[in-house]
């Protein structure tokens, strides 16, 4: 797909210099990109979370690390492309989170996925609101207080994953993704991500009416009744009117 997937790499320890990276790419991403996937370094670490050994050994103030690292998920969560996480090896703490603000995640059946932070004493407080939204508070905070990695097949089976694979299929199953998530409409994706955050704290028969308004102002949307005609009228791909 060529341009159309940007693909950014990500450490086995998320840094300061790459948190803030992340955010200023995808603050200003090209116009022929259509997804934005993240994979990780090598074939045994997605990411292990935030670089704690490299602030212990500079004596550094981690305040500057954790607020860049928070950015770059609300960089993630705010991006006007669909986005995909690819993961396989080991994924831990903020990689956890990483993967979590993603709209799709595909695992490789060998990959494993823990939060250790309470071993340490401290609580994995910038990634939990990621962490919520794709286990539910009740199924995070057990991963959470029991700190073991749990296997692909349990992450698939909590919603941290929407897809596993046999690694030897995990590159073509990524391609399979991003041409999928290349054919929707950028701006729907970051609709559907606020009005998701958004509904459940409403009042059923609210979230309803809201939505209904919600849709009915998406249908009158040009760039939407665009990509209807060309479906239902012309008969062509919806994708092939943006």
């Amino acid at each position: 797909m060529g341009d159309a997937v940007l693909t950014i790499v990500v450490p086995p320890a998320l840094t300061r210099a790459f948190a803030e990276e992340v955010a200023a790419r995808l603050a200003d991403l090209p116009g022929a990109c259509r997804v934005v996937r993240f994979v990780g370094s090598t074939p045994q670490i997605f990411s292990l979370g935030m670089d704690l050994e490299g602030f212990l050994r500079a004596g550094d103030d981690p305040s500057p690390a954790v607020g860049s690292i928070g950015d770059a998920l609300v960089a993630i969560h705010q991006c006007d492309r669909p986005t995909l996480g690819i993961a396989q090896g080991q994924v831990a703490g903020g990689g956890v989170g990483l993967l979590a603000a993603c709209d799709l995640v595909i695992a490789s059946d060998d990959a494993t996925f823990g939060l250790p932070e309470l071993l340490w004493g401290f609580v994995p407080a910038a990634i939990w609101p990621m962490i919520t939204a794709r286990l539910g508070e009740r199924r995070a905070r057990s991963w959470a207080v029991t700190a073991h990695s749990r296997g692909a097949a349990e992450a698939l089976a909590g919603g941290l994953v929407d897809e596993v694979v046999p690694a030897a299929d995990l590159d073509r199953a990524a391609r399979r993704a991003a041409r999928s998530l290349a054919r929707i409409d950028p701006s729907a994706v970051g609709l559907l991500r606020s009005w998701s955050a958004e509904a459940p704290t409403l009042p059923v028969e609210a979230a309803i009416r809201k939505g209904a308004r919600l849709s009915a102002t998406q249908l009158n949307d040009p760039r939407v009744r665009a990509r209807l005609q060309a479906y239902f009228l012309d008969g062509s791909l919806p994708w092939e009117a943006s």
